[in-house]
């Protein structure tokens, strides 16, 4: 939580890059913090959706990060 809340300030820029900390896109916010905590992302949404270990609903954790599937 405290990574991500230094970037609360930056604007919303579409396409952002993982690195330009003057704008981010949701991803690219992600990829950014989770980046700075040790743990590379990919830098587009849909294929971080493909990193990371499933749960089901019942096994999720405050704090966590969770990207939803249909």
């Amino acid at each position: 939580m405290k990574t991500g809340e230094k970037y609360l300030r930056p604007p919303y820029s579409y396409g952002a890059s993982i690195g330009d900390l003057s704008k981010f896109d949701c991803s690219s916010f992600t990829a950014q913090v989770f980046k700075e905590n040790g743990i590379t992302l990919p830098r587009v949404s849909s294929e971080q959706t493909k990193t990371g270990t499933a749960v089901s609903v019942s096994n999720l954790q405050k704090r966590g990060f969770s990207i939803l599937r249909h």
